[in-house]
């Protein structure tokens, strides 16, 4: 092939390319149908318009081992922040971004815009779908911790009005033990960015026991030998109280762009349950100390 040939060859490929690349930035907010699932257009959801103007899925991730968290080396793990929003972000021809908040803003922060979808395995509360919508995807819940040597041995004796129950503020957990044990003593306070549990409040004696999320049963009494779980991480795992409906945030109304995402969840629930599985490993869920 003469010089003049490859030069000609070469500059073909480039603008072959170029043209592809310009074509497949403006397909976001065109709609169509891709691998069998329907995207709407920029005219049929405001939250599929804004991405497409800033050319970006924003997910804000509040960190909850296994669905959304950051790993020892800083990596994002689980479902929500490797697969759906991901997988969305590829469907509108535009990237993903992680946008790492705290649990007492993750609900404002989509409401404001802040990002276009909550991707934290956010739990299902009736008071949150005043504001925004939801896609589940799985579900989870809760046990609990108290000293070892506590006198409470089941979830009737949390019940009274003698026992402190230290929850996070923001969280699902604030609205809804308070219903499960009305005669509890709440108190809350703020969480801190790197999440966690009130394990060292249960310790201090502060409070009497505090709420876990069930995968991190058999890493708390590890990490924690003054601590036990109620009920024991074997019923507890299998048995929580209350059971959750966990799922994606997604803008209120916008019912386009919450199809979407519900096409993904549906496509690749097998995918999703299989990671959730992964990251329940006591490699994954750190619970400090």
């Amino acid at each position: 092939m003469t010089r003049v040939a490859r030069w000609i060859v070469g500059s073909s490929l480039l603008i072959a390319l170029l043209c592809s690349s310009q074509a497949w930035a403006q397909s976001c907010g065109a709609g169509g149908t891709k691998d069998g699932i329907k995207i709407p257009s920029a005219q049929e959801s405001p939250t599929v318009a804004r991405i497409c103007k800033n050319g970006v899925v924003k997910g804000g991730m509040a960190p909850f081992a296994p669905h959304g968290f950051q790993d020892a080396g800083g990596v994002y793990r689980g479902p929500t922040v490797e697969l759906i929003g991901p997988a969305v972000a590829s469907l509108l021809g535009v990237r993903f971004e992680v946008v790492p908040i705290g649990w007492d803003s993750v609900v404002p922060g989509l409401v404001a815009a802040r990002y276009d979808m909550i991707t934290s395995g956010l739990t299902f509360t009736a008071e949150r779908t005043k504001v925004i919508d939801y896609v589940l995807d799985t579900v989870a819940g809760t046990c609990y911790i108290v000293l070892k040597d506590s006198d409470i041995k089941s979830l009737d004796q949390m019940d009274t009005p003698t026992v402190r129950m230290g929850v996070f503020t923001g969280t699902s957990w604030e609205t809804d033990l308070p219903k499960r044990f009305p005669k509890a003593k709440i108190d809350a306070s703020l969480q801190g960015q790197g999440g966690g549990y009130r394990t060292e409040d249960v310790l201090a004696r502060r409070i009497d026991v505090a709420p876990i999320d069930n995968v991190a049963a058999y890493a708390i009494e590890a990490s924690f030998p003054g601590l036990r779980v109620v009920p024991p991480p074997a019923e507890c795992l299998k048995n929580p109280d209350p059971q959750d409906r966990l799922g994606i945030g997604v803008p209120k109304g916008d019912e386009a762009f919450k199809g979407l995402v519900q096409a993904v969840v549906t496509r690749d629930k097998d995918k999703i349950d299989a990671m959730i599985t992964k990251y329940s490993s006591p490699e994954y869920i750190k619970v400090g100390k």
